[in-house]
């Protein structure tokens, strides 16, 4: 289902969640859908970005999560450490990927 945004709704939608700022540092996005997944196979597979975690989702990878951008923090793995032993990190080829990998 694709939903449309008038112009002015997405700038009213980007302007109502500028409000609230998330603490990147802390987000992972996806772990609302994945939590269940990872605490079953104690794994956690985390991406690079949420669309990469998407796409993980509609290959069958449940166990996805995302970082916003490449910045794992010790705050992503506290929120993980409680639900599973094994971490596996897939990160974009790229520069920055490559460097926080």
């Amino acid at each position: 289902m694709a939903v449309l945004f008038s112009p002015g709704a997405l700038a009213e939608f980007q302007r109502i969640l500028g409000r609230y700022p998330t603490k990147r540092a802390a987000t992972l996005p996806a772990l609302h859908l994945a939590q269940r997944p990872i605490i079953e196979s104690r794994t956690a597979i985390i991406m690079e970005g949420y669309t990469d975690t998407i796409a993980a989702h509609g290959a069958g990878f449940s166990n996805a999560v995302a970082t916003l951008g490449t910045a794992l923090t010790a705050d992503h793995a506290r929120s993980l450490r409680r639900y599973c032993d094994k971490v596996i990190l897939v990160f974009d080829g790229d520069e920055a990927g490559q460097k926080a990998s």
